[in-house]
This record gives C-alpha cells, structure tokens and sequence, in this order.
C-alpha cells in the first residue's frame, strides 16, 4: 500500500495574511478582536491565546530601546474575554539602569480582563 501525502492545494491557494487574518485590528487606541480569535468556551468569547498574544505585543513595544530585551512576561486572565474591543493601559513602574518593569491591563466596558507584568 502506497502512502500519499496531504493535499496542500487548499492551503497554499489561501495563504495567511496577517494584514487580513490576525486576530486583532487596531481601532485608535482599542483593539478589535476578529474572527480568527473566537473561543471555544461559549458564544461571543476569545479564546485565551490572542490575549496573551495581545499583552506580548504591548510589552514588546514599550521597551525603551533595542538595549532592553524580555526576561519575564506574567499575565493572569482575570476574567473571560469576549468579542469586543480592548482598552489597554500600559505603565513603565521601574525604568533603572539594571531592571525596567511594564504593566499592562486590558479591559472591555469598563471592566478589568487581563493583568500583565513584564520584567526587561
């Protein structure tokens, strides 16, 4: 018996764009969750991932310079997400010669879904 392997075809015909397929679109200062991000939990959520993906980038992108690199990224999901727009808040506490720490929060309504620290 002669094995096959997958068909490609479909995947290649639709490759990922992260322009058109990410799981967030900026809107001013809020991030839109898209369709890629839909949870598994229950209607109208957001699955974890993207979430922490989100707090990743807003901490990546509030070190100072190419001088500071990552050391610790803690997130803790206070709450379940849903499909509709994050505020984010994103405060530098600490920015020494040896140490910076960043906190960041993601809310929806008015209500507090994630808190992250990052350590640099």
């Amino acid at each position: 018996m002669q094995s096959r392997a997958p068909d490609q075809t479909a995947v290649l015909a639709d490759p990922f764009d992260a322009e058109r397929d990410g799981y967030f679109e900026r809107d001013g200062e809020r991030f839109v969750p898209t369709r890629h991000g839909v949870g598994p939990w229950a209607p109208g959520t957001l699955s974890g991932r993207p979430v922490l993906g989100l707090c990743t980038h807003l901490f990546e992108v509030a070190l100072p310079d190419e001088a500071w690199l990552p050391a610790r990224l803690t997130v803790d999901l206070v709450r379940m997400a849903m499909m509709e727009p994050f505020d984010v808040s994103v405060e530098v506490r600490k920015s020494g010669r040896t140490a910076l720490v960043i906190d960041i929060e993601l809310s929806q309504s008015g209500r507090l879904v994630a808190l992250a620290r990052g350590l640099g």
